[in-house]
Order: C-alpha cells, then sequence, then structure tokens
C-alpha cells in the first residue's frame, strides 16, 4: 500500500473513532470575502491576489457553524502557521461563539488530543 493511502485509512479510522464531524463550506457573500481581503484580515494576511480566499472560506464556515452550535468542540487542522495564527484565529473565534476551539498543526498530535479530552 502507497504511504499517502495508509494516512487516508488512518485519518478516516480517526474520525469514525471520534465521531469528527467535518463542517462543509458555505455560501460567503463576496462582498464580505472582498472586504477580509482588503482589510489583510486573516487568513488573507500578508497575501496578494485571490491567495486567502480558500482559507476564508474554511474559517467562515466554521464561525458560523460555531455561532450556532455553541456546545460543540472546534478543532482547526492546519499546519499553516501563516494564515491561521493562533492568537488571532482565537480572539475571531470567541468573538462569535462560547464554544471551545483549538488550532491542531499536526494529524498526529490530533490523535494525541483527541485521546487526551475524550478519556
Amino acid at each position: 500500500q502507497s504511504f499517502q493511502k495508509i494516512l487516508n485509512e488512518n485519518a478516516l479510522a480517526t474520525i469514525k473513532k471520534y465521531k469528527i464531524k467535518i463542517i462543509p463550506t458555505i455560501n460567503i457573500e463576496q462582498e464580505i470575502i472582498i472586504q477580509r481581503a482588503l482589510q489583510k484580515k486573516a487568513p488573507f494576511c500578508g497575501k496578494s491576489g485571490d491567495k486567502g480566499f480558500k482559507d476564508t472560506l474554511i474559517w467562515l464556515s466554521l464561525l458560523k457553524d460555531a455561532k450556532n452550535q455553541q456546545s460543540y468542540n472546534y478543532i482547526l487542522l492546519t499546519n499553516d502557521r501563516g494564515d491561521f495564527d493562533q492568537d488571532v484565529c482565537e480572539k475571531e473565534f470567541k468573538e462569535n461563539s462560547s464554544a471551545n476551539f483549538w488550532i491542531i498543526r499536526e494529524f498526529q498530535d490530533l490523535k494525541i488530543f483527541l485521546k487526551k479530552i475524550i478519556t
């Protein structure tokens, strides 16, 4: 088996084991995305062009879901430290939701983290 296939199987097994919900991206008004880009608001920080567009869709989808599901625990799994700065993201998240929120940088760290908070 290829390394990628083993990794995908491992990820799927972890998702199933811990009953992780993957949030789908939502439709976001273009005006909101344009304003964030012009203001260089994360994840558009220091970027030019359309870089940050997809990250912004993911981030705003997570924020909207968290606003509606205050009792959930939210984990953003990303190794993109430039776009998803821990302090900046936590601040904006807390402005939108009282739910718990963590950024995890590596898949192996996610597994360790889940074992700690679930057991």
